[in-house]
């Protein structure tokens, strides 16, 4: 265990875990990052797991004998191996054998041997400093095998089924095992329209924190992912614990959907907006059908929306972002509300921050596709005509050359290598350098052809 009077030498470890690359997966959660590039140690956003973290360090430091319940490990465990710097007894419920094996690998890459017991669930339980349990947080048996050998911990950091039965379910099943003073944490509170399956965590901590037996002291991390902390302050009456789950379940079941669902604004710019039981709204696209909650938890609609108002789903609206022309001379036409741009293709996804800090190579914007189409036609500019059969061309900060005889400057065309040859720098000197060199060896590599041409004619 660490000295937990420095959570500097905690940090730097954590980093070390997260940053070694092992079969693929390394590093912090990379935002807008998804598919098989998507490969973390750790599912966490670093600013907000570390906040998290000293959260936590500082409970442990005014506690003897600390422990947390973990449910979920993710990709690689990285959470796990983070509160074991921190907690003297970790334990994490995972149903993915996948997970687990990257984790124990990992670890004993990092510790040297593997120091994390696993068992499954019909295993008795052990009060190792590192246990894995191989199995689902809503297995009746291990709920109750927790429930009943009195093993009581002090936080409970949620990150498994990320449904409205799911989350209700681990708050319901592990809630009463969590000591006074303790945390029932989160994961993924924050809902975005990129990660629609999150919404759940965010509907069911929203009806939560509405309920009169809700903890009164809530702590609430970050703006990507999300963490939310509820501290234990009092025990729950068994009858209200038993009921809390019926409750919630009966108020979004989906044959009741129709009589809670009412539709606030119809048609705004091509959704309807509805409002479900007054405190979450929702904008789905016109002609794609009634309001269906597994769609919106499966993805079904072609776009979607979430707030918690009126104003928060007209303004997500306002900035969609919509593909209009997708590789117009090697540049993405996009428009976002009212206003129209284009980006360079292959360097990454619209963000709109990157063009307040003018981080595309080029970009363009106006009030029309007309007019994008208009200022990236003048943008290529011809520099040089003809410089020892090169045309050189300057687009935006870069100058490129490009054989005479071979069509029109195409940015795509350079991206996948379809002239017989091509420069570019970020000044024209350069451009003209790279030609004369390779036109000299050129040169070069004709005498040398046609001076042995000349002695084996000898």
């Amino acid at each position: 265990m660490i000295d937990k009077n420095t959570f500097t030498a905690i940090e730097d470890k954590i980093d070390s875990f997260v940053n070694l690359e092992v079969n693929g997966y390394s590093g912090w959660h990379m935002l807008n990052t998804v598919g098989e590039r998507y490969q973390p140690a750790i599912q966490q956003v670093r600013n907000e797991f570390l906040e998290f973290l000293k959260i936590c360090f500082e409970y442990c430091r005014q506690n003897e004998c600390t422990s947390i319940l973990q449910i979920g490990l993710g990709m690689s465990g990285g959470s796990h191996f983070a509160f074991k710097q921190i907690f003297d007894r970790v334990t994490t419920i995972d149903c993915d054998p996948e997970n687990i094996n990257r984790y124990l690998n990992r670890e004993i890459l990092i510790e040297g041997s593997q120091s994390s017991i696993v068992i499954d669930t019909d295993t008795e339980l052990t009060d190792a400093p590192s246990l894995i349990i191989n199995g689902f947080s809503n297995d009746t048996n291990l709920v109750e095998k927790l429930k009943t050998e009195d093993r009581k911990f002090d936080f409970i950091f949620i990150d498994g089924d990320h449904t409205l039965n799911g989350v209700a379910t681990d708050w319901i099943c592990f809630e009463p095992i969590i000591k006074l003073n303790g945390a029932i944490c989160f994961h993924d509170h924050v809902p975005e329209p990129d990660r629609i399956h999150e919404i759940a965590v965010y509907v069911f901590l929203d009806w939560l924190k509405h309920q009169t037996f809700s903890p009164k002291r809530i702590v609430e991390i970050g703006e990507h992912l999300g963490i939310t902390l509820y501290f234990k302050e009092e025990e729950l009456q068994p009858y209200l614990n038993e009921n809390i789950r019926r409750n919630f379940v009966r108020m979004y079941e989906k044959d009741n959907d129709k009589g809670q669902i009412q539709l606030i604004a119809e048609n705004y710019q091509g959704f309807n907006i509805l409002s479900l039981v007054d405190t979450c709204f929702y904008g789905i696209p016109q002609g794609e059908g009634a309001f269906d909650r597994e769609r919106i938890e499966q993805e079904g609609y072609s776009a979607f929306f979430f707030g918690n108002s009126l104003n928060e789903i007209q303004t997500q609206i306002d900035n969609r972002i919509k593909l209009v022309v997708e590789g117009y001379k090697g540049f993405n036409l996009l428009q976002v509300g009212e206003v129209f741009y284009g980006i360079p293709q292959g360097e990454g996804a619209f963000d709109r921050e990157r063009i307040e800090q003018e981080g595309y190579s080029a970009f363009f914007f106006g009030n029309s596709l007309n007019e994008i189409q208009t200022q990236i036609d003048n943008h290529i500019k011809l520099v040089v005509e003809g410089y020892k059969g090169f045309n050189l061309l300057q687009v935006g900060k870069v100058f490129y050359g490009i054989p005479q005889g071979e069509g029109a400057f195409d940015r795509k065309r350079i991206e996948q290598g379809d002239y017989s040859t091509f420069f570019f720098s970020n000044s024209l000197e350069e451009v003209e350098n790279e030609i004369d060199k390779q036109q000299n060896n050129l040169i070069f590599i004709v005498k040398r052809w046609l001076t042995t041409f000349v002695i084996n004619k000898l």
